[in-house]
């Protein structure tokens, strides 16, 4: 027999203390016998299913979170539990909650419905029925948990602080009463309120001090008195203190056990509620708080505007408040209209006060002999200054900053109307103590878990090594009325291993891998607003997990998916098997390799499994035991590999090589050719042309522009000198000349010469064309001949021009083609005769110095040889080089050239300007700028001549300074318009 020790404790209870293990194991079967049975029982009774079924349609719902039902006082915690303190209709509620706070349903620990007259034991039948899955599973199927679809966000009305009252119907206003009033009744119950100044002689601001409730069906009279000095409520039945709000411990009954059918007071955590009695007609119950103010909250049951509440806290009729004369005014009334509503439901006589004075030590008279009328301020509200008056504004900014509601950001008006009623911040601290808690409660109770949106993908398919990793940012698809999404909460429920997803800030990455092969499990998201209420939800998953992406099929599934979860089948290569091909055969010892180069691992995705790739320049063919490698000749002409040569071919063992014929290049993929241009302006082989130059494929011409010939080497060209002059007849007398230009002769020389190219001295010197000569007859001082006297002889000089004028300008000489100096010798008092000077005339170029910018002009690219005056020589048509700098020592301050243009002497208007640069940008086609520094623009012109001056031209250049960071339009060297040119 199995030894025990048996003790008493000092209230009575029996302890057994078991000392052996047998004893023990068999007390615990029999337990177990006794609770299956009584299981049986229950989940056998046909009766209690019709009796719950029934019992569910009015019992009261369940609140969807835990921080919802914790302020719903008609309910008791029990464990994770909450059930009614009383039954209703003989039945109570219970609610259980998970730790996360949200309603748990169904079994194991959901709620439940428990009864008053049958199966008392409800708690203890759950416990058994759930000791197995199956009979819990029945447990919960007759006795269902409720799951909260039916539950509504209860009206809270309060009324609080320098008295602001809020009706059973949530209207507001403000009451600065003083004495003894009707708080609220009905044709069952009636609640008192009384009244007094918060500072002894200031009739502007009072407080609630003492509220008093008499049922009067059951007789009980209760009376909650406020202890100022302890921020406390005192509790008294008939005039007996039977507990206080602040005691220690959780809320709990007063008296213990409550009659059924009178009111159930309980108190602690600052609180005293008041259920039951005449109270359930319209509120589940009646809420007191202690604190610097004492308030009132009613739990208002949504059907209550049937009975007739009057009162202070009394149902609006026609959105009016009723006078106790049954007078109506507005809601929105003036707050003096407002007072006297309040004054009309002061208790008339000491008869109808519901006061026991002798818990205070006063009476009637002293509570309700001063009816003072306070100021009223609320019109003020909007001129802080004028509410203030007489403040600082350091003061008023203050109170200000004390009275902003931080769900919202604007003013709270009772907050500055008890500072401006009491003089007191302290009291407008208290006003926002009390009106944050009232909007916490509200958004607690109106509060619901965060929606998920329809976009939120219901299925994804991912495929290990193609999909690297699934990343989704939760916030994007998640939203809540009272939390921001950036302030949402979330977490991730899966048994994926944990190197394969992280989960941060609400963005889930997962990293695709091999973990979903073998595991069973979904991926939920639970999200979670500011309190605690929580959305579940995830997707579906279609899984590739095959060692190559290529091997999956979703149109069978393997033998692991579940419901969330569809895997695919793979179907595996020659070279793989498993259920996910992971594991590679190896046929290195059946196969024959060439050059015995076997790994059946790392040649698994080659066409040559399990050998490695025959080396290039050969040909493959496997076949099922064998890999053979033969040589190709891939100069052959059947050969049509995408590498076979385009123009030459070298074979060799293995490999080749390929090459070009004379004139071709080859190609970077070292089998096509590509024509050698041999007129690009990069190409720096010897035989480059001179001049013009025209390319072919594999080849290339040259030629030579009108007046020059090309040379035997085929690439350079000379100026044609010979027989220009034997086509020029040059004659004169004393009064003109006579000159003949034979075309015909000229033509073999310059097969592009026109007669309106050739003139004598001036443009408007022009030929007269007779056949095919070119008469220039002219007064032999005109044509700007010049004169000159030796002796006896008067000699007359000139000059014969052949040019190419400028397709756009047409007093511009773009070239000299040749020019011959023509002389007539008279002897005066004798006979004259003419010879002609032939040779090629020159043009030369001069520069004007412009504010302190310098211009250079160079005759070569390397900008060694200047030409000044007229020591350097250049031909019209010849390239100029020209410098433009400034001598300034500062390298904080910038040059960027402007504007170059040329004149043909310092006279000339300006009509004749030819723009070379402009706004920094080049304007004439033969200028090019070469470089920009800090203080010096290079650029380089093609030289030209002006019709009206063939001795020279001018060059004019503008430059802009600015500072070296001034990286402005104006001071970037661009084509752009500039400020106004400095220098």
């Amino acid at each position: 027999m199995a030894k025990m020790d048996i003790k008493t404790n000092a209230v009575g209870h029996l302890t057994v203390v078991l000392l052996t293990g047998i004893a023990l194991g068999v007390t615990t079967f029999k337990l177990d016998l006794e609770s299956r049975d009584e299981c049986r029982q229950f989940t056998a009774d046909d009766d209690v299913r019709n009796v719950i079924k029934t019992k569910l349609k009015s019992v009261v719902p369940c609140a969807c979170s835990e921080k919802q039902i914790s302020l719903d006082y008609s309910f008791e915690k029990i464990g994770h539990c909450y059930r009614q303190w009383f039954f209703e209709d003989g039945v109570k509620q219970m609610c259980c909650y998970r730790a996360d706070g949200m309603l748990q349903i169904g079994p194991p620990q959901g709620g439940y419905l428990t009864f008053e007259s049958f199966w008392k034991n409800m708690s203890k039948i759950q416990r058994s029925c759930c000791l197995r899955d199956t009979t819990c599973d029945i447990f919960y199927d007759i006795n269902p948990s409720d799951d909260c679809s039916a539950y509504k966000s209860p009206l809270l009305v309060t009324s609080f602080g320098d008295p602001h009252i809020e009706t059973v119907d949530g209207a507001v206003f403000n009451f600065d009463g003083h004495g003894e009033y009707v708080f609220l009744k009905t044709s069952a119950i009636e609640i008192q309120v009384r009244l007094e100044y918060i500072y002894p002689g200031n009739v502007d601001a009072t407080m609630f001090t003492a509220f008093s409730i008499y049922d009067y069906a059951t007789g009980d009279f209760f009376e909650m008195h406020l202890d100022r000095q302890n921020n406390d409520i005192n509790v008294y039945s008939n005039g007996t203190q039977i507990c206080n709000a602040n005691h220690k411990g959780p809320i709990y009954p007063c008296v213990y056990p409550p009659e059924r059918g009178h009111c159930l007071v309980l108190a602690g955590d600052g609180k005293v509620i008041i259920q039951g009695c005449a109270v359930k007609d319209f509120a589940t119950t009646i809420i007191f708080t202690a604190g610097k103010f004492m308030s009132l909250s009613i739990n208002v049951i949504r059907y209550s505007e049937n009975i007739n509440i009057t009162g202070l806290a009394g149902h609006l009729e026609d959105k009016a408040f009723v006078f106790r004369n049954g007078t109506k005014v507005y809601a929105n009334s003036s707050a003096p209209i407002l007072f006297y509503y309040g004054e009309s439901w002061s208790l008339t006589d000491k008869t109808e006060s519901n006061f026991n004075y002798s818990i205070t030590n006063g009476n009637y008279t002293y509570y309700n002999e001063h009816h003072t009328r306070p100021r009223f301020l609320e019109e003020l509200v909007g001129n802080l200054t004028a509410l203030f008056e007489g403040y600082t504004n350091l003061n008023i900014s203050l109170f200000n900053t004390t009275c902003i509601n931080d769900w919202d950001n604007t003013p709270n008006v009772p907050c500055l109307l008890a500072i401006a009623r009491t003089g007191d911040i302290n009291q407008g601290i208290a006003e926002m103590s009390a009106a944050k808690e009232k909007h916490r409660i509200w958004e607690i109770l109106h509060d619901h878990p965060p929606s998920v949106a329809d976009s939120f993908p219901q299925n994804i398919t991912v495929r290990y090594k193609e999909d690297f990793n699934w990343t989704i940012d939760l916030k994007n698809y998640v939203y809540d009325d009272n939390t921001d999404k950036d302030h949402l909460k979330f977490e991730v429920l899966t048994e994926l291993p944990e190197n394969e997803y992280t989960l941060d800030g609400g963005v889930f990455s997962w990293i695709i891998g091999t973990g979903l092969r073998y595991i069973d499990t979904a991926i939920t998201f639970p999200a979670y607003d500011k309190f605690n209420a929580t959305t579940y939800f995830g997707m579906s998953i279609n899984y590739c997990g095959c060692q190559e992406p290529r091997e999956c099929t979703f149109d069978s599934l393997n033998s692991n998916s579940t419901d969330d979860v569809n895997k695919a089948s793979c179907v595996c290569p020659v070279y793989a098997e498993g259920l996910y091909c992971e594991r590679i055969n190896d046929m290195c010892r059946s196969f024959t390799c060439y050059q015995d180069n076997c790994n059946a691992t790392a040649y698994q995705l080659l066409p040559s499994w399990p050998c490695a790739p025959c080396p290039k320049g050969m040909d493959e063919t496997m076949t099922q035991k064998m890999q053979i490698c033969e040589h190709i000749d891939e100069c052959s002409l059947n050969y049509t590999g995408q590498d076979k040569c385009q123009q030459l071919c070298n074979n060799s063992i293995g490999s080749f090589t390929c090459d070009c014929r004379s004139g071709y290049i080859l190609n970077a993929d070292k089998h096509t050719c590509d024509d050698i241009d041999e007129c690009a302006p990069d190409y720096t082989g010897k035989d480059k042309c001179q001049q013009s130059c025209h390319n072919t494929n594999g080849s290339f011409t040259c030629s030579c522009r009108s007046g020059y010939i090309l040379n035997a080497d085929k690439h350079t060209c000379d100026v044609i000198v010979g027989k220009t002059d034997d086509s020029v007849d040059v004659k004169c007398t004393k009064s003109q000349w006579d000159i003949s230009v034979h075309m015909d002769m000229l033509k073999t020389q310059y097969p592009d010469i026109r007669p309106r190219d050739i003139f004598l001295g001036d443009s408007k010197c022009q030929g007269r064309l007779e056949g095919s000569i070119l008469k220039f007859i002219y007064n032999i001082s005109s044509c700007k001949t010049t004169e000159m006297t030796s002796g006896i002889t008067n000699i007359f000089s000139n000059k014969l021009f052949y040019v190419i004028f400028d397709p756009v300008i047409p007093f511009l000489i773009r070239r000299h083609m040749w020019t011959f100096a023509v002389e007539c010798d008279i002897i005066r008092g004798g006979t004259g005769n003419s010879h002609l000077h032939h040779g090629i005339e020159t043009h030369h170029a001069t520069y004007v110095e412009h504010y302190n910018v310098t211009v250079e002009l160079y005759s070569d690219q390397q900008f060694q040889h200047p030409i000044n005056g007229n020591i350097g020589i250049v031909h019209v048509g010849e390239d100029v080089y020209v410098k433009v700098s400034t001598a300034i020592p500062d390298w904080n301050t910038k040059m960027r050239l402007h504007t170059c243009f040329t004149r043909p002497n310092m006279n000339a208007t300006r009509e004749m300007d030819v723009v070379l640069i402009k706004n920094g940008c080049e304007v004439d086609s033969n200028t090019h700028i070469i470089s920009q520094s800090t203080h010096e623009t290079r650029f380089v012109f093609q030289d030209f001549e002006y019709l009206t001056n063939d001795e020279g031209l001018d060059i004019y250049c503008n430059a802009t300074f600015c500072d070296s960071k001034d990286y402005s339009s104006g001071c970037v060297q661009a084509c752009h318009q500039g400020p106004s040119l400095i220098g």
